[in-house]
């Protein structure tokens, strides 16, 4: 904004005179020139005030200037009475701008016909466009003077210092009251509203001094002054902070004061503003003169008159207001814009003061953080400018406009930094290649509620950095350099030497708006220092410090570059190298690949060259190699001469590159032929080097080729001229001073790869990898190293074989082959399990033959030990069985001398477990080699036994009838004999269904007590007897039992808990050994207390009935019980026997009942127990009386069952059915 008068741009604060006090030393004097010999002068008589006190205190009062401060709400205003102002020590003397223009000159005959013309006149400001003596006069709108006139010389409030000296008496007082009636006196008569203070500085306080108090008495009451607002009195203070609350307390006094002032003149311009008739100048303007300034000219003067005034109050929204509407009146079509010729200087003069009111709306609405509405008025006032250049003007496509386009975008870029906005000040977080986060400002502001509730806006209405803004001014002032090299000769030479005729064509065709006139501008085109040159590289490298400082460095690399292209374009090598080499040493594009990163290239050489710094040459030669058309034709023809003609200072450039810092221009690729190795083994290694095919790209001759894998020795492939330049070489390495070296042609032509392969031998197991490979090329003027460590790009994917001359790629295997893994030597002791079978089966003893097979080149001796944990309730019982009983059992088992190629048989037992499962078997041979008895080798095979269950069992439990009668309840034993409980008989069957995959004998079953409840016997009674059964798979065996349970006590209530186990003795069909199979039973819970009914098919003695039915009720519990019983009716058959009865049992009882059944007729026969016949469902219901319970009918003996659906049912052979 400095080509703008300060007065136009600069934020508008009260201005604050402070008198008595020494002059500021910031004051530069710059408004000297507009002193005014006839404006008012305001002098004191009395002493000024230098002590270090009150050098002090103006300190304090200079702290509140906010010349400085940033433009936005955060900074000033503040909250109430923390006011900014432009503060102004001037010591004892200051003149006022006077108010009114003096009159106009008159001749005397006019005087003496007009004795006081001055009191029939209407004088205005010395300003205003109506005083003849104004620049303005008679048609100009606004002039930088007249807001430097409030700005600078009429103070919003006046503050007097004086000093009450103690040793003065009262002359002292009159003095300071002489000079304060004075200044009031020259206030009032200056006509300016202007507020005064007055501030005594006494040597001490009123009560160490009491006549004090009398003296301020008598000042205040003789000069009138308002002891609250107007007279201030500080005593000695001692502390910077007293100091600082004494001046911060004035200001809240006075800070109304001084808003009040302004607040005042904006009343008056309102005034004239609102005037119906246009100011009239009091002489009138000649005829063919210009015109009287125009009424909407009137209101855009007084729009920008109440704008500066409001923001002086710092009420920026309505400055805001008033400022956009003066620009709509300039805008007017009645305005001046439309109505005043280009040519004319008023043109330039509005031009000028509306690029000045379009600033401070800008400024305005970053005042109050309207950041998106900001931008658009920004672009919207450039718009309508072009617009109206183009219509009205010289148009947009001269270097004035340019200029323009410049000037506006640097004037953004200022407001923003001013601006100071807490949008653009919030960090982020932004990840770097570490890992690590910093903190990066944002790049643009988010756009308020207003735009933020609306569609999306474009990213260019959003306020930007101040660098978005200077990169704009960079790309109008490249256009402005251009088009001034565009200048014809004819306007190219001065004014002086040109004829009159190229003048006025000129002046027709060039606009020269705040810019130079062609023939200058032509010259601020050349290479001279100050010119176009020069301030695109002040624009470029602040605006690249801006994008770089928010993290967008690939804009700010780009800027540079563009400013790179002008030096060069001027010649200015230096500068070239200045700057490019920052962004050629931390390019984002050489990592990104960018084409742009291959102009950075050309154009360091080209200025390398030219300066003679032979380090750049040869940087920029070396990574131009993969793109040739990086340089000029020819001057890469040679890499080994490449800084031939460059003066190289030490005689020889020596230089050491990384990937990071440079880009390699020769391909490498390594592998490893395979991921895992033993120690001793031989390990191929593949390195396969190739220079990018090019027309222009010359021959490469690597000096040597270092690899370094991880704590491996360096290995160093030097260059050796042979006729084998390109394909597969098969290098021998040596070592040579701890180092493995080999030798082979390493000419690399373009478009060729070379490949060596050479073998290494590794002594310790562990992991190598590849860390790097160097590449060196060495000459008389220099020694250049590339060394390669990004290891991901140095993998190779294929193995190149050599086919008759032909390369023939294979695929490799593993993924990472820069590395590879060394294990130890690997025993050739062989361990086998011979005849293993699918599954074994729980509780089976298995025999496992273990065959040792000794595959080394020597004899070997040693052990075998089995090392399963047989901790737990799973773990196996394993025993290795030998001949000689001193190893039979035994975990570790001897092995004998076994020549190579003999076998050994091992013998190893193994019990399985109750349970199924998968049990693992380790198995270590520890040996030694005859040759190397002092290096232990060992061989481990670990064996997996799969132990499934050989059966699937179900189990069925129902009562029986036991025939033995019940003790009595009515006979009293004697003293020594103990009743037992009353005998219970239960049936126990089985269904065992074979799980095995083969066929086996079934020797033996049997039924087994695991636990049986206190205070009871338990007694199992097998059914019949067993002979040997062979079981198929999937076959199914049954088999029943009998259990006999007695409480130890009759008074024993309490139900009986038994746990059984079925204990099966089988073998395998093709193997003697017998094993034990377990099968658990579930828990069983007998009652023991609760009555029962059971039902027994007796034996007919009868002839004339069929079946004989025996229904025992027992009733074992210590109650007298009574039943309701009743026999159903049924279709199938007639019965003999009570159809109703209710009977009643005493405790410990139990009573037969019998019922003769007579089948009617013949049905269809089925097959059932003992051969053909049918089954009946008779009925018995027996109830509870008490309870109103009905128990169930149990079947207890054989032909009878229960059936889910129908109940009791009774088998009737065919031959006892009658007809």
């Amino acid at each position: 904004m400095e080509e703008y008068p300060p007065s136009y741009t600069e934020h508008n604060l009260p201005l604050v005179l402070l008198l008595g006090l020494s002059p500021d030393s910031r004051d530069d004097g710059s408004s000297a020139a507009q002193r005014q010999e006839s404006g008012t002068r305001l002098h004191i008589h009395s002493p000024q005030c230098d002590s270090e006190r009150a050098r002090h205190l103006a300190q304090h009062f200079l702290a509140l200037d906010g010349t400085q401060a940033a433009w936005n709400a955060t900074a000033l205003p503040g909250p109430a009475a923390t006011m900014k102002y432009r503060m102004r020590s001037v010591g004892r003397t200051w003149t006022l701008s006077p108010r009114k223009a003096a009159p106009p000159p008159q001749s005397p005959d006019e005087g003496n016909r007009q004795s006081s013309p001055s009191k029939h006149m209407e004088l205005h400001s010395t300003l205003s466009p109506l005083s003849p003596g104004s620049s303005l006069y008679p048609d100009g709108i606004m002039t930088p003077m007249w807001l430097a006139k409030h700005q600078d010389r009429v103070p919003c409030l006046v503050i007097a210092f004086f000093e009450m000296s103690m040793s003065g008496g009262s002359s002292v007082d009159d003095t300071i009251i002489s000079d304060i009636n004075a200044v009031r006196a020259a206030l009032l008569r200056s006509g300016c509203k202007t507020k005064f203070a007055a501030v005594l500085l006494s040597e001490k306080s009123i009560v160490r001094a009491p006549e004090l108090e009398d003296r301020l008495t008598s000042i205040r009451r003789t000069t009138s002054l308002d002891s609250k607002t107007g007279l201030f009195f500080q005593p000695p203070m001692s502390s910077a902070a007293e100091v600082s609350t004494f001046v911060h307390g004035i200001f809240n006094t006075l800070q109304p004061v001084s808003v009040e002032y302004y607040r005042d003149l904006t009343k008056h311009a309102r005034r004239k503003k609102s005037r119906s008739s246009v100011p009239v100048s009091n002489v009138a303007t000649s005829n063919g003169g210009p015109q009287a300034l125009s009424s909407i000219s009137w209101n855009a003067r007084y729009e920008v008159k109440l704008g500066v005034f409001a923001e002086f109050r710092s009420e920026m929204d309505v400055a805001e207001r008033h400022y956009s509407q003066a620009i709509e009146d300039l805008f007017n079509v009645e305005g001046p814009f439309e109505t005043t010729p280009s040519w004319s200087p008023r043109f330039d003069e509005t031009r000028l003061l509306s690029d000045a009111i379009a600033i401070r709306v800008v400024r305005c609405q970053l005042w109050n953080s309207l950041t998106s509405g900001a931008v658009q008025s920004w672009s919207n006032y450039r718009v309508r400018m072009r617009d109206l250049i183009d219509r009205r003007g010289k148009g947009s496509q001269t270097y004035s406009w340019a200029a323009w386009e410049c000037r506006w975008a640097k004037t953004m870029s200022e407001l923003v930094k001013r601006a100071d906005l807490p949008a653009l000040k919030q960090s982020m977080k932004q990840s770097v290649e570490d890992s690590s986060e910093i903190m990066v400002p944002p790049t643009y502001a988010p756009p308020e509620r207003t735009y933020a509730a609306a569609d999306r806006m474009p990213p260019f209405l959003m306020l930007h950095h101040a660098g978005y803004w200077l990169r704009l001014a960079t790309s109008a002032t490249r256009i402005r350099w251009q088009r001034a090299l565009d200048i014809p000769e004819d306007d190219q030479l001065p004014p002086a030497q040109s004829p009159g005729s190229t003048l006025v064509v000129r002046s027709n065709a060039y606009d020269c708006y705040l810019v130079a006139d062609p023939d200058e501008e032509y010259e601020l085109s050349g290479k001279a220092p100050i010119g176009h040159v020069s301030s695109l590289s002040e624009l470029s490298k602040a605006s690249a410090h801006e994008l770089s400082a928010r993290g967008q460095g690939r804009l700010a690399a780009e800027l540079m570059l563009a400013l790179a292209r002008d030096f060069s374009r001027v010649e200015r090598y230096a500068e070239v190298l200045e700057v490019l080499s920052p962004v050629y040493n931390e390019s984002y594009w050489r990592r990104d690949h960018w084409l742009l990163f291959g102009e950075v290239v050309a154009l360091l050489n080209q200025a390398a060259q030219a300066v003679g710094d032979s380090e750049i040459v040869l940087a920029t030669t070396w990574e131009s190699l993969s793109d040739p058309t990086r340089l000029a034709p020819g001057s890469q023809a040679n890499f080994t001469h490449c800084i031939d003609g460059v003066a190289v200072r030490g005689g020889i450039t020596v230089a050491d590159y990384t990937d990071h810092q440079r880009h390699c221009p020769i391909t490498a690729s390594f592998a490893f032929a395979e991921s895992e190795t033993f120690v001793g083994d031989s390990m191929g290694c593949q390195v396969t080097l190739s220079l990018p095919s090019s027309a222009r790209a010359a021959t490469v001759t690597l000096s040597n080729i270092s690899l370094t894998i991880g704590s491996y020795r360096p290995i160093d492939l030097v260059h050796t001229v042979d006729d084998a330049a390109s394909g597969i070489t098969a290098i021998n390495l040596h070592e040579r001073d701890g180092n493995l070296l080999g030798n082979c042609n390493l000419e690399l032509r373009p478009g060729q790869a070379s490949t060596m392969n050479f073998t290494l031998v590794f002594r310790e197991a562990r992991e190598y990898r590849l860390k790097e490979i160097a590449l060196s090329v060495k000459t008389d003027r220099f020694r250049l190293k590339h060394t390669l460590n990004n290891i991901e790009h140095l993998q190779a994917k294929d193995w190149l074989h050599d086919n008759e001359g032909n390369g023939i790629r294979r695929g490799l295997h593993h993924h990472e082959t820069t590395a590879v893994t060394v294990l130890p030597k690997p025993p050739k002791l062989r361990i086998a399990l011979v005849d293993l079978r699918s599954q074994y089966y729980v509780g089976e003893r298995c025999t496992l033959t273990i065959r040792v097979t000794n595959e080394e080149a020597e004899s070997v001796t040693g052990s075998i030990r089995q090392t399963h944990d047989e901790s737990g309730d799973t773990a196996l019982s394993i025993r290795w069985e030998a001949d000689d009983r001193e190893y039979t059992g035994a975990n570790l088992y001897p092995l004998q001398e076994l020549h190579p190629d003999d076998s050994a048989l091992l013998t190893l037992s193994v019990q399985a477990p109750l349970d199924a499962g998968i049990h693992a078997i380790p198995l270590d041979a520890d040996y030694t080699l005859a040759g190397e008895p002092f290096t232990a080798l060992k061989r481990t095979l670990t064996l997996e036994i799969v132990f499934a269950t050989l059966f699937e069992a179900k189990f069925t439990l129902s009562p029986a009838l036991h025939e033995d009668p019940w003790p009595s309840y009515f006979t009293s034993p004697s003293a020594s004999e103990s009743l037992e409980g009353v005998p219970h008989l239960w049936r126990v069957g089985s269904k065992l269904r074979s799980l095995a995959d083969s066929s086996i004998l079934i020797e033996s079953v049997k039924v087994i007590v695991d636990h049986i409840g206190e205070d009871a016997s338990c007694q199992i009674m097998d059914l019949d007897r067993l002979d040997q059964v062979t079981l198929s798979p999937q076959g199914v065996f049954e088999r029943a039992f009998q259990l006999l349970t007695r409480k130890g006590s009759l008074d024993d209530r309490s139900p009986t808990a038994v746990e059984l186990s079925l204990e099966l003795t089988w073998r395998r069909q093709d193997n003697d050994n017998v094993s034990t199979a377990l099968v658990p039973i579930p828990r069983m819970t007998l009652p023991t207390s609760e009555p029962r009914v059971l039902c027994v098919h007796a034996e007919s003695r009868d002839t004339g009935a069929d079946v004989v039915l025996q229904y025992h009720l027992e009733n074992p519990s210590s109650h007298f019980l009574t039943f309701a019983i009743t026999f159903e009716a049924n279709d199938d058959f007639a019965f003999s026997g009570p159809k109703h009865r209710a009977l009643s049992l005493a405790p410990l009882s139990r009573h037969r009942i019998d019922y003769h059944l007579l089948v009617h007729g013949a049905l269809d026969a089925v097959k059932g127990p003992g051969g053909p016949g049918r089954w009946i469902y008779p009925g018995l219901q027996v109830v509870d009386s008490y309870y109103q319970k009905t128990l169930r009918v149990q079947a207890a003996g054989n032909g009878v069952k229960l059936d889910a659906q129908k109940g009791l049912a009774v088998w009737v052979p065919a031959s006892t059915e009658k007809r």
